[in-house]
This record gives C-alpha cells, structure tokens and sequence, in this order.
C-alpha cells in the first residue's frame, strides 16, 4: 500500500483494529531508479526502466485457413436431436461441480446458480457484481482467431442477460506445445481475436495468464483461451433470470437468425469434430450488432420491460428454451411455423431470448423498432405439461429432459 504520510496514524488504527501486520518498508523519492538499503547499508540502486522496459522474444508460428465444406445432415426428428445433445456432458447439469463449495457463504449470492451469470451484493446499497466465465472449446479448436472473440462476446452476453454493464476480461489462456510452430499459430491468433473483441466492446482485459506445454501422450490440448468477465449492476433488484417468466407471457428471440450449423452442437451429433474441425466455419460475431443487441438488453432489464433473458448460445434457440423449461415449472410452446433445423438449432451470434407480459408488449416493440434492431416473436409460456410438443409434430416428455439433463453426472466416476 502506498499511503500519504498525512494518513498513517487512521491507517496504523485500522490494521490494528484488524490485528494485521503493518510496517513501513520504504518511501517514494524524486528519482527514477529504485534504492535497497540492508542495515542502513545501500545494496541496490538501479534504474527502473531496466526493470520494466518491455521484452521481446519473437517464436516462428504458422496459421493455416479452413477449407469449409458444407454438409448434407441426416433427416432427424426435433425431439430426437434435442435427446442427443441433452446426453452430451457438454449440456448436462453442472450441479456436481458447484455443490461442493459453500456457494451461501455470507448469503451474498443473489441468484441460483446455474443462470447467465452469477450475481454476488456488494453490501453498498443494492449494487452487485456480476461474473462469468466462457469458452466454447470446439469454435477455438476449428479457428481460435473467431473462436476467441466468441468467448468474448458470449461472457459479454450472459453479464447484459442478466442487467450489468460489462466492466473488464480475465483469462486463462491454455494450450499446448508453443515450440509446434501450428500451436504458437493458435496463440497468435488468439490473441489477436481477443484485442479486436476488447476494444471493439470497450471491456479491458485487466489481468490473465497463460499456460502452454499442455500436452498428454504427445498430443496437444485444443487452444482453450478461457474467458472470464465482471460486471456492474446498480441495482440487483432489477435484475433478470432465466427462470423468471409468467404463464401467457409472449417469448422473443432478438438479432437476426440466418441458420448457421457448421461447427455447432448440431452438426457434432452427426459428424465426428476431430476428423472434420478442419473444414469447418464456426459463425463470426457482428461486434457492432454485440453493443447494440445488448445495450437494448440492458435497458429492458433496467426499465423492469422484460420478465426474463437468456443468451442464445450453444445449440441454438431451441436449447436456450429447453435451459429455460428445465429451471422452472413454466413450459414454452414455440409457434408450429418454426420447423427448419437451420432456424431452431443454428448458432448465429449476438442473441437473445426474452419473455415479455402483455402489459409491456407495447413498450418493448417500440424501443426495439426506435433502435432499428430485428426481433421475432416464436413462442408463449404455458402451464407445464407432462410432454413437451415440437412444430414438427415430435414430442419428449419433460421426465425424460430432467433425466437427461442430469445423466452424465451418475455415470462419473470418482
């Protein structure tokens, strides 16, 4: 701590308040070098800047561009693709993980886990910090340069679903050997994504670190930059959750949907990732539709104008809707017009899913329209049933998601 000399004595009373150690190890002087004494005896006195001048080392990398090959995918069932994913540990349930640590401790975490993002009191008033952490390993591994500002955006996302305005970027940057002149390529080009995405949002990356040599029987780990992000939010009591819709409440998705399935959990259902990562095209993020999709999020939330939102990510909308359906006892039907695959298990970035209640309806189509941004009304929320129907006719009960969901987790092994 550095400290006005005028303050010592009100901090000597609270480090003694606190009973912590405290003791003065040395002043600032007008001089750019830094001096150790040892027993009144100088040691030391060397400029700063040959400290902390930056040093560079320069390594051989190669990137490489993916031959995109588009694919031609078996004719299946809604329900039944959904009852592929929901098995992949990659969606399953969590709870495992997180119930092993005291997440009630100081009874500061303000909403369940589980949701877009974790939001934590300050005990200043009602404000709250947000947190969130991303990375979704298959876009890095095909092209970590898209893949890296994906994990961006996606945290940035799930810190607007729930109302905050993204304040900063950690990371844990891991890969495998940087002396393969192909994984100092991904290094590269990640970092460079991560640059583009930080500026462009205007969240700093504040702190990180990076690990490399990541490797197992010779084989390297896919570039794995894991993103983490911190938000503000002045009030949490307007914050918003993924579980908190009403019956008869109309559901939206907004920013625009092309169908986008190459490198998504869709395709990696039919085709094998690691024999085909190569000539894939994992979807590219529009950063302007970013800030302006989200800072309409935000002002819905904080305008108390929606019930609930979630981010579209992973599988799609239709797997955003199922995470809703699975954290309450609240059903959504989508509208019977919404069968293409493209549509309900597409990847497009930058969207949302929101619920609104009739009350409101108008309020939100109108700062929506006044902010030229696209939206679509797909579906209502309804009283639970036991099956959950699909526009294509196809249907999985609701027992059936729940078992799912948590299958993977009764066949770990400890």
């Amino acid at each position: 701590i550095i400290l006005d000399p005028k303050k010592y004595n009100i901090a000597k009373k609270v480090f003694k308040k606190w009973s912590l150690d405290f003791a003065t190890i040395g002043k600032i002087v007008d001089k750019e070098n830094i001096i150790i004494y040892s027993k009144s005896k100088k040691v030391a006195d060397i400029p700063i800047y040959s400290l902390v001048s930056t040093k560079y080392y320069k390594r051989s990398f190669v990137t490489s561009k993916n031959n995109y090959k588009k694919r031609i995918y078996p004719k299946k069932s809604i329900s039944d693709i959904i009852k592929r994913i929901l098995a992949n540990e990659n969606f399953g349930s969590k709870d495992l993980i997180w119930q092993q640590y005291d997440h009630m401790i100081t009874r500061n975490l303000v909403n369940k886990m589980g949701e877009n993002a974790s939001i934590i009191k300050t005990n200043s008033g009602f404000q709250a910090i947000t947190v969130t952490t991303d990375c979704n390993i298959f876009y890095c591994d095909s092209d970590p340069y898209l893949g890296s500002i994906q994990a961006i955006c996606e945290g940035y996302r799930n810190l607007s679903s729930v109302g905050s305005k993204p304040l900063a970027i950690t990371n844990c940057l891991n890969f495998g050997n940087p002396e393969d002149k192909s994984i100092m390529g991904q290094f590269v080009q990640t970092i460079k994504g991560m640059k583009i995405a930080s500026l462009k949002l205007k969240v700093p990356i504040v702190s990180g670190n990076v690990s490399f040599y990541n490797k197992t029987n010779e084989i390297n780990i896919p570039p794995t930059p894991q993103i983490g992000l911190v938000g503000l939010l002045d009030d949490y009591r307007k914050s918003s959750s993924i579980r908190s819709f009403s019956l008869e409440d109309k559901v939206f998705v907004l920013g625009k949907t092309l169908g986008h399935l190459s490198c998504s959990a869709y395709e990696r259902i039919f085709f094998k990732f690691s024999s085909i990562k190569n000539t894939l095209n994992p979807p590219t993020v529009d950063l302007d539709a970013e800030i302006k999709n989200s800072g309409a999020i935000r002002e819905l939330i904080n305008r108390n104008l929606i019930s609930s939102c979630h981010d579209v990510s992973d599988g799609g909308i239709i797997m955003a809707v199922i995470e809703m359906i699975l954290s309450t006892n609240k059903q959504i039907e989508l509208h019977s017009k919404f069968k293409k695959h493209s549509f309900l298990f597409g990847e497009d970035q930058s969207r949302y899913l929101f619920t609104v209640n009739s009350k409101n309806l108008n309020r939100v189509k109108k700062l929506l329209d006044f902010r030229h941004l696209e939206y679509r009304e797909i579906g209502k929320v309804i009283k639970q049933k036991s099956i959950l129907n699909f526009p294509d006719k196809s249907f999985i009960s609701i027992q059936t998601m729940k078992k799912l969901y948590k299958f993977w987790q009764k066949n770990m092994e400890y």
